[in-house]
């Protein structure tokens, strides 16, 4: 009996945005991520940087700051999330064993 080869998924998700799908392709060309499981992190990381850059986009817009019920000057709620999103987005590429170190 032969070892059943799975084939590569080159296409990333088609919901992703232009820079996540870039990243998967660039993932995929460079470590070949075939198990399920493997390809469920890569999806992950690729909608934690979604929604990353959605959150940096924001608060870019909006300022890190905002007024709190009493006019007190409040950080901006989404830093908080923006946080999440780049644990989420490190952890799984630190479970896929990617390295991310500037060349």
């Amino acid at each position: 009996m032969s070892a059943k080869i799975l084939p590569i998924q080159d296409a990333a998700p088609g919901h992703l945005s232009a820079e996540a799908k870039r990243l998967w392709r660039d993932v995929q060309k460079d470590f070949a991520v075939s198990d399920a499981a493997g390809l469920q992190l890569l999806m992950r990381m690729c909608e934690a940087l979604d929604g990353l850059r959605a959150c940096q986009t924001a608060i870019r817009e909006e300022g890190m700051t905002t007024k709190g019920s009493r006019s007190q000057i409040r950080p901006h709620p989404l830093l908080r999330v923006e946080a999440e999103y780049n644990r989420a987005f490190l952890a799984a590429a630190r479970a896929l064993n990617l390295d991310l170190s500037p060349e």
